[in-house]
């Protein structure tokens, strides 16, 4: 099963909304990037679930990162599951800013799994974020 174009891109334009969105304190449209009972788990931490819990989340991280964060994903590879999920793996990095300059705070691997809604929007299940070691 191949991924349409329009998906394809629709499923990249999500890493860029949740980039931007977590990046800029938008806690609401970071966990709007996941479905209603989306994951997000970050190394061997505990799982965060619901949207809800994603805002606060998205909240308390981006209130006590210290510079101007910026997430980046590159090298995405999509794997549709069927019409209406997708499986992804992407390199990730997360950069931090301030006076003293430009830092990597952590490289790593997001591996996803995208599912559509109801609607024909693409949304994040599940993100497992693996730094590097």
């Amino acid at each position: 099963m191949m991924l349409d174009a329009a998906d394809r891109v629709a499923v990249l334009d999500l890493f860029a909304r949740y980039a931007h969105a977590i990046d800029s304190g938008d806690s609401s449209s970071c966990a709007a990037c996941f479905t209603r009972e989306g994951v997000l788990r970050v190394g061997g931490g505990e799982p965060v679930v619901g949207r809800e819990n994603l805002e606060r989340f998205a909240a308390k991280w981006r209130a006590n990162f210290h510079g101007a964060p910026r997430h980046l994903s590159w090298h995405a590879l999509l794997k549709p599951e069927d019409e209406d999920h997708v499986r992804g793996t992407a390199s990730a990095a997360l950069l931090a800013t301030t006076e003293a300059g430009t830092s990597i705070v952590f490289c790593g691997q997001y591996e996803d799994r995208f599912e559509r809604s109801a609607d024909g929007e693409w949304l994040i299940a599940e993100r497992f974020v693996t730094p590097d070691t």
